[in-house]
């Protein structure tokens, strides 16, 4: 996905998410209904996950997507299982940025998790970011 093209909410999202790993090793960030953004950063994905569900919940409004983000990640920064499963019980589907291979891609938490779960390789294991990366060509 080609940062410079994105959709304004969309490069808000990865923008919080980014910024918000500068302050620790992982942060994810959620983009609400009304276009607010909310950030949760910590040393674990499931913590900063809980972190982000945290600072939103008094607006009570609905999570259209999120983005996670590592510290220092030029290459690859996927959440971990606890995490997705956090995610996962916001929505399932929820669309999820991250990256895969120095480009930011978009996949359903669901569809993450079972990629997770029946890869065998590291986690640049072909099959997922390559079929689902959204460039400035699409």
């Amino acid at each position: 996905m080609d940062e410079d093209r994105l959709d304004p909410l969309l490069g808000r999202l990865i923008d919080t998410a980014k910024h918000a790993a500068t302050q620790a090793p992982v942060a994810v960030a959620l983009l609400d209904e009304e276009g607010r953004v909310v950030a949760g950063a910590a040393a674990a994905a499931l913590e900063a996950a809980a972190a982000a569900l945290e600072a939103r919940e008094d607006c009570g409004l609905r999570v259209v997507a999120a983005a996670f983000a590592r510290a220092n990640a030029a290459a690859t920064a996927i959440p971990d299982g606890a995490c997705l499963c956090l995610l996962a019980e916001i929505d399932a589907e929820l669309p999820l940025v991250y990256k895969d291979r120095g480009r930011w891609v978009v996949n359903s938490v669901s569809r993450l998790q079972q990629w997770l779960a029946i890869r065998s390789g590291g986690p640049t294991a072909d099959g997922l970011g390559e079929n689902n990366a959204l460039s400035a060509r699409e």
